[in-house]
């Protein structure tokens, strides 16, 4: 088993006699009830996973492994949950991905206890059991990137991208972005995007170029299952096309609020330097469906890609807001902290938006 987080092995003996006190597992199917019940007591109150069990099968359910996707602290004296830890695998979504990228969750230690290092060995018990080449957390404050510093993990900033309606006159979510407009983008020759069906893109082959670029944690299979067969929210898929051969693909969804609309580009799969040759229909798919802009939540791409492509990042002017929170709306810019590590040396990072638990209902409608 390769030995991620190598500087966990010293509390092997810590582990130990917190065994003493506690049964460190993964979440049996029966005791998902009491995950939530904690979940709702101690991480946040009516949280979408307390509100929805179809949403919780959905993220966490495994199978394939009988269980949960959760680590549990289950005190033996009180029998009750002290601890927990959620986790998003690639394989949960196609079992056939071989190399495990592990995308962590929830991770809570109940306040109300004296248990120092107790979450510690929720990440004990996962290393030890799982064969993780990589893990990645997205969406963590600055006090939890302390945290996963300390454990070895890199951490940094996410980056936010905009590309606004070329003729929107009123701005009802967005700020700043006006003089951002161009009407005068164009595609490439011989490119274009096509709205893909369910049936559409189950017809192209998994062995095209977009599913094969940096394809080591994510397949065909994943895609489908993580974005189409999503229980609640609505994905939609945009082929980028160049004479009639697909090179990339687009996953956007809508959001709303203040009676007006945003794009949100959740996932690209293929090489983002075909975005370049798709900026006219990118502002077509703008103009038509009235919305504000295009935004995407991503690291690991160079800004000067994402600029050959009309999208400007957030950070360059600082009278630029482009929200981040719909569930409710929030008029506010969000620092979106990620960490990582990994056993892999050519392990390139790159986070996008639908990437762990970020882009997920917070209500339920």
């Amino acid at each position: 088993m390769s030995n991620i987080l190598p500087n966990l092995d010293r509390l092997s003996s810590l582990y130990k006699k917190y065994q003493k006190s506690y049964d460190i597992k993964f979440c049996d199917l029966n005791e998902i009830g009491n995950v939530v019940e904690f979940i709702d007591q101690h991480w946040k109150k009516g949280h979408i996973l307390v509100q929805s069990r179809e949403l919780m099968d959905w993220q966490h359910k495994d199978i394939v492994n009988n269980r949960y996707n959760f680590v549990l602290a289950r005190h033996r004296e009180s029998g009750k949950i002290h601890a927990i830890l959620g986790f998003i695998t690639t394989q949960f979504f196609d079992p056939k991905i071989k190399k495990v990228l592990l995308w962590g969750a929830i991770w809570k230690t109940r306040d109300d206890l004296n248990a120092s290092g107790l979450g510690i060995m929720l990440y004990y018990h996962l290393k030890t059991n799982i064969d993780i080449e990589t893990i990645c957390i997205s969406g963590i404050s600055e006090e939890a990137q302390s945290n996963y510093k300390s454990l070895g993990f890199t951490v940094g900033q996410e980056n936010q991208y905009f590309f606004p309606n070329p003729i929107m006159k009123h701005f009802r979510l967005a700020q700043g972005i006006e003089k951002y407009q161009s009407a005068n983008l164009h595609n490439s020759n011989g490119w274009t995007i096509k709205a893909l069906s369910y049936d559409d893109y189950k017809s192209i082959d998994k062995g095209t170029e977009c599913f094969t670029y940096d394809s080591q944690y994510k397949s065909k299979e994943y895609y489908e299952k993580r974005y189409y067969l999503h229980p609640i929210y609505k994905y939609f898929f945009y082929a980028i096309i160049q004479n009639e051969s697909v090179k990339a693909i687009m996953v956007l969804r809508e959001s709303t609020a203040n009676n007006s609309a945003c794009i949100r580009l959740v996932e690209y799969i293929g090489n983002y330097m075909f975005l370049s040759n798709v900026k006219g229909s990118i502002n077509e798919l703008l103009t038509k469906g009235n919305c504000e802009y295009m935004d995407i939540v991503v690291t690991g791409v160079n800004d000067h890609i994402l600029s050959n492509a009309g999208f400007t990042n957030i950070r360059s002017d600082s009278s630029i807001l482009i929200p981040n929170y719909f569930e409710p709306y929030l008029a506010k810019n969000i620092d979106i902290g990620y960490a990582y590590t990994s056993i892999n040396p050519n392990y390139h990072l790159v986070i996008t938006k639908g990437d762990a638990d970020q882009d997920r209902p917070s209500i339920l409608n």
